[in-house]
């Protein structure tokens, strides 16, 4: 007679190591800058405070020379400032970089993304993440490249510094040489939660001023790291007491006869 504890007990083992091979969602809002905090589609235009547009792309602010970038908006003249009444570019194929194979996008044909100069009206893109669990770690991810604005000259260099509350990470410094651009390079990074609800703060570094260097960010997301291994130990002593007592129950009670 077959027993039926061994199908039972495998079936809860791999139930509870597939759940906890499984993160919970993206915790952040609106990772990919596609909505307008007015609701609608976004525009290509500045995001820092003084153009008075700070609360624009929804869920975000911005105390820094930040702007919104859509697809195709930087081959056709760029993103628009308030506060200087103009559009600004970045270097590219379509605008005359030279040895810059760049199609002006984000990491696809259809990204939005941000591009923030780290040495003139310096701040930081930030926005308050909820949903923490204390102690936990989190990995956030997110696409960045590095660029020079239209119109300057001169080698550059850029980065990010990420912060979450207050841990602090940096991405590696690039060199971007004069009217160049720096692909899109994927980011991961571990913060572990002091908190429920902590800031979330992408501030641009890099320079020399006066030559425009722009850090660019693109699609950004942030989930719970899993922890199989607590969870394969406890359903590796859940089974084990299981095991020892369907044994129990199994093995017949014999009584030592007597000499």
């Amino acid at each position: 007679m077959h027993s039926r504890f061994p199908v039972f007990g495998a079936t809860l083992f791999c139930a509870m190591f597939a759940g906890a091979s499984v993160s919970d969602a993206n915790l952040i809002l609106n990772g990919n800058f596609v909505t307008a905090s007015a609701g609608g589609a976004a525009v290509a235009k500045e995001l820092d405070v003084a153009s008075g547009t700070s609360t624009y792309l929804a869920n975000w602010t911005s105390t820094g020379y930040t702007f919104l970038f859509l697809p195709g908006t930087n081959a056709a003249g760029g993103s628009f400032s308030p506060q200087f009444n103009n559009y600004l570019s970045l270097w590219s194929s379509s605008n005359g970089g030279i040895a810059n194979t760049w199609n002006g996008q984000g990491p696809t044909a259809t990204s939005n993304f941000i591009a923030s100069d780290p040495a003139y009206q310096t701040g930081p893109l930030q926005q308050t993440v909820g949903g923490l669990v204390v102690g936990r770690r989190y990995a956030l991810s997110f696409q960045w490249a590095a660029g020079q604005q239209t119109g300057y000259y001169g080698p550059t260099y850029e980065g990010w510094q990420v912060s979450l509350g207050s841990q602090s990470l940096s991405t590696a410094t690039v060199n971007n040489t004069s009217q160049g651009f720096v692909a899109w390079m994927m980011q991961t990074m571990t913060f572990t939660a002091s908190s429920t609800s902590s800031t979330l703060s992408f501030l641009s570094t890099g320079g020399p001023p006066g030559v425009p260097p722009f850090a660019l960010l693109a699609n950004v997301s942030m989930n719970m790291i899993p922890e199989p291994a607590s969870a394969l130990l406890w359903g590796g002593g859940a089974i084990g007491v299981l095991v020892a007592r369907y044994r129990s129950r199994r093995t017949p009670n014999v009584t030592a006869a007597k000499s």
